[in-house]
C-alpha cells in the first residue's frame, strides 16, 4: 500500500484556514484582533507549546507501549516519527480515517511487520475511544447543570449525540470480542434482509468484506485480553493526553483575559464537548462544526464574544494546523529517503 496525496483533503484545510481569517475581519473590528494579540501574555504561550508537545508525546509512548507488546524490536524514534505522520493524515482525511494506514505503511518502512503495526495501533484507536468516552461522561456529569443553563440546548444535544456514537463504538469492539459467533448470526441476518428489500445488491461480497472486518475486530479484543497492563497503562495516558490537549483552550483564556472569572473544570469540559459534537462530521477535521461549536461554546466563558472567536483561531492553528505543517514536512522528509533508497536497490539479475 502506497500512501495516498489527499490533495482535496489539503484543500478544504487550506480554503477552510483563509475562510477562518476572513471571518475575523467580517465585523471590521481588526483593530480589537490587534489589541488582542498585543494585550496576549506571552509566558502562557510556552505552557502551550509544552501541552502540545506533551500530547502528542502520550500518544507516541501509547503507540509504542502497545506496539512492543507483539514487536519487540520497535524504536521510539521511529514511533515518533510516526505518530506525526499519523496526526497530519487524520487532520486532512473525513473523520480521521487516514492516519491508521499511513502510520502502518511508514512503520512498515521502518521494518514493524504490518500484523504488529496494524494491531497495535487499531488497539490504540478503541483505548483512545474508552479513554475519550470515560473522560466526557465524567466532565459531563460534572458541568451538565451548567451546559443547560447556559449554553444552546442544541449543542448539548449534539455532544451527547457524539457521547452515543463513540459509546456504541467501542461496546462493538467488547461485543464482538465476548460474542463472537452471535454478531456474526445478526450480522449476517442484518445484511440478509437489506438484500431482501434491495438495499443491498451484492450479498455474498458484502457478507465477506463484513466477516473480515468482524475477523479484525476480534483479534483486536483478543490482543486487549492478553495485554490487560499494557492497555490500562495506555488509557491512562491518554488521560493525560486529553487533559494536556483540553488545557490549552484554558491557558489561550488566560493570555486574552485580564481577570478570569470561568473556572478550570468549566473550560475543560466545554472543550471536551466540543470535540464530541465534532466526532460525528465527515469533514477533514470536522472543519465548520467544529469552529462553529468551538465559538458557541465558549462565547459564554469570554468576557467579549469577538475573543471567542479570536481565541478559536489560535487554538485551531496550535492543535490543527500546527499538526498538518509538521506533518507534512516529516512526510516530504521520509517520502524522498526511502524514495531514493528504492532508487539505490540494484535490479534483479536475469540470465
Amino acid at each position: 500500500m502506497k500512501p495516498k496525496k489527499h490533495r482535496w483533503g489539503l484543500i478544504i484545510c487550506a480554503v477552510a484556514f483563509v475562510l477562518m481569517l476572513f471571518y475575523l475581519f467580517i465585523g471590521g473590528e481588526a483593530q480589537m484582533l490587534g489589541e488582542a494579540l498585543k494585550s496576549f501574555k506571552i509566558e502562557y504561550l510556552f505552557i502551550i507549546f509544552l501541552l502540545m508537545i506533551v500530547n502528542w508525546g502520550m500518544e507516541a509512548i501509547s503507540i509504542h507501549w502497545l506496539t512492543k507488546q507483539v514487536h519487540p524490536a520497535q524504536k521510539f524514534r521511529h514511533t515518533c516519527t510516526t505518530t506525526m505522520i499519523g496526526q497530519y493524515y487524520n487532520c486532512i482525511t473525513p473523520l480521521s480515517s487516514g492516519g491508521q494506514p499511513m502510520q502502518a505503511y511508514y512503520m512498515a518502512k521502518f521494518g514493524t511487520p504490518p500484523a504488529a503495526s496494524m494491531s497495535a495501533l487499531l488497539v490504540r484507536m478503541i483505548v483512545y475511544e474508552i479513554a475519550l468516552m470515560l473522560y466526557s461522561a465524567f466532565v459531563l456529569v460534572a458541568k451538565l447543570g451548567y451546559f443547560f443553563e447556559g449554553q444552546n440546548t442544541i449543542l448539548v444535544i449534539l455532544a451527547l449525540m457524539g457521547f452515543g456514537m463513540n459509546l456504541i463504538g467501542v461496546l462493538f469492539f467488547f461485543v464482538v470480542g465476548f460474542w463472537k459467533k452471535g454478531t456474526v448470526a445478526v450480522v449476517h441476518w442484518a445484511i440478509g434482509l437489506l438484500a431482501k428489500i434491495r438495499i443491498i445488491k451484492k450479498k455474498d461480497e458484502v457478507i465477506a468484506k463484513t466477516d473480515k472486518q468482524l475477523d479484525g475486530a476480534y483479534e483486536n479484543m483478543r490482543f486487549v485480553m492478553r495485554h490487560p497492563s499494557a492497555v490500562i497503562g495506555s488509557i491512562f495516558l491518554t488521560f493525560i493526553q486529553l487533559t494536556a490537549f483540553f488545557s490549552i483552550s484554558y491557558f489561550i483564556y488566560l493570555g486574552f483575559v485580564q481577570s478570569p472569572t470561568a473556572d478550570y473544570m468549566t473550560v475543560l469540559a466545554s472543550q471536551s464537548m466540543v470535540c464530541m459534537v465534532s466526532a460525528m462530521f465527515p469533514l477533514p477535521g470536522a472543519i465548520g462544526l467544529t469552529e462553529t461549536s468551538y465559538v458557541m461554546y465558549f462565547k459564554n466563558i469570554y468576557p467579549v464574544d469577538r475573543y471567542a472567536d479570536i481565541s478559536m483561531v489560535m487554538w485551531r492553528l496550535l492543535t490543527f494546523y500546527a499538526a498538518i505543517v509538521i506533518g507534512i514536512i516529516i512526510t516530504v522528509v521520509l517520502s524522498r529517503r526511502f524514495g531514493k533508497a528504492e532508487k539505490t536497490v540494484p535490479p534483479p539479475k536475469t540470465e
